[in-house]
């Protein structure tokens, strides 16, 4: 037995077939990060464009509201498909695919006049975002050990949440000196140049680490996963622990309980 506070040799020691991880690694993980650091940036950058956004579309806190709801259900309903998707072609087209169709949405409601176009625009956003982080988490665990998943997974959202300062340090100036179009049009900049840095640089896997094909295992694969998934308490309490999950409930309620005090809704959103 080895003593308290002394970290055994077995336990430090990768699985059979680990990626050795080393700066490529780093490299090619870090180009999925920025991406879904550039997606956190468009996501989260109508929350500092809320009474901008009232006023261009002519529009209350209720329909503002639907903005961020839309999105969220786009992008919660889009996750087992970005899995299989990720199964089906490898990371690195379902990264171009959501870096495309965040850039195309972004450069969608820098252009919208009218609240249809908007609302569409937001979903072909979250349909984007949504393809980012589980592309991220293959992406660590294709080029890193296997004792290091956690890490990785944490280090990358860390990365990721940090686009929220972007968007209220950096945006809401932008938006106040430039106004709407050139604010979100330049911010679809960024979905550009990261789009180009995938194609040009990103791979799935180290070479000689090449993923073993997956047999084919019936329909009802999927929903057996799924299923057992969700007997796991952990899945259940995710979502109810989601900062955006509290702040959407939150906004709701704060809403419905100023209707019932017979007083106006605020211009808020989630």
């Amino acid at each position: 037995m080895s003593a308290p506070g002394e970290i055994r040799t077995s336990d430090a020691k990768g699985l059979p077939g680990d990626p050795p991880g080393g700066r490529r690694a780093v490299a090619v993980w870090g180009l999925g990060v920025a991406v879904y650091f550039v997606a956190i940036t468009f996501r989260t950058s109508l929350g500092v464009a809320g009474i901008d956004a009232a006023d261009r579309f002519h529009i209350n806190a209720s329909a503002l509201s639907t903005f961020s709801i839309l999105q969220l259900l786009v992008y919660a309903g889009m996750q087992i498909p970005v899995g299989l998707l990720v199964d089906l072609l490898g990371t690195k087209k379902v990264l171009v695919l959501g870096a495309a169709l965040f850039t195309v949405g972004q450069f969608g409601f820098a252009l919208s006049h009218s609240y249809g176009m908007a609302l569409a625009s937001r979903a072909l956003l979250g349909c984007g975002d949504a393809m980012t982080f589980i592309s991220v988490l293959r992406l660590g665990a294709r080029w890193f050990p296997a004792r290091r998943g956690p890490l990785v997974a944490q280090v990358a959202a860390l990365i990721g949440m940090t686009g929220n300062l972007i968007s209220t340090l950096l945006l809401a100036r932008l938006l106040h000196d430039l106004g709407w179009t050139p604010t979100f049009a330049g911010s679809a900049l960024g979905g550009v140049l990261v789009l180009v840095l995938v194609l040009l640089f990103l791979r799935d896997h180290l070479p000689g680490h090449e993923p073993e094909p997956h047999p084919y295992v019936g329909k009802g694969f999927v929903r057996n996963q799924v299923a057992a998934a969700w007997r796991e308490p952990g899945t259940r309490l995710s979502p109810r622990s989601s900062p955006r999950w509290c702040s959407c409930c939150c906004g709701g309620c704060r809403s419905w309980s100023r209707r019932r005090a017979g007083r106006a809704p605020r211009r808020a959103s989630c």
